[in-house]
């Protein structure tokens, strides 16, 4: 858990180095993609730091057994970007007492909007 009460997983485990030569808008299209017919999923977000990029992904309310699947969302993402580094961060309103993802996703993040929503 991060200090912002968000579930995250770091690419295998361990954080890799950001490489340049992978664009946020490849990212974003390969997370649109890689999110086609997960139900659950209600809004997303894409935002950049020193250690690669973080995928915000807000979620109708589900168990932590049903989220738990849903951090395979990123494995087509280090499959086709392998030198890049992914944070999953889910949002998932049973977890948080009052969840504004506002006060969660970064201002700058890139945000999907309803080629996240299916």
């Amino acid at each position: 858990m991060r200090a912002s009460g968000t579930c995250c997983m770091t690419t295998r485990g361990f954080t890799m180095g950001f490489v340049p030569n992978t664009t946020l808008d490849e990212v974003v299209r390969a997370l649109a993609k890689a999110l086609a017919g997960v139900t659950s999923a209600r809004d997303a977000w894409v935002s950049t730091d020193d250690e690669g990029f973080d995928l915000w992904l807000l979620i109708e309310p589900l168990d932590l057994d049903d989220e738990r699947p849903l951090y395979t969302l990123i494995d087509p993402l280090e499959q086709r970007f392998p030198t890049t580094g992914f944070t999953l961060h889910i949002l998932n309103p049973r977890t948080f007492a009052t969840l504004v993802p506002a006060s969660i996703v970064p201002a700058q993040a890139h945000h999907l909007g309803s080629r996240a929503a299916r």
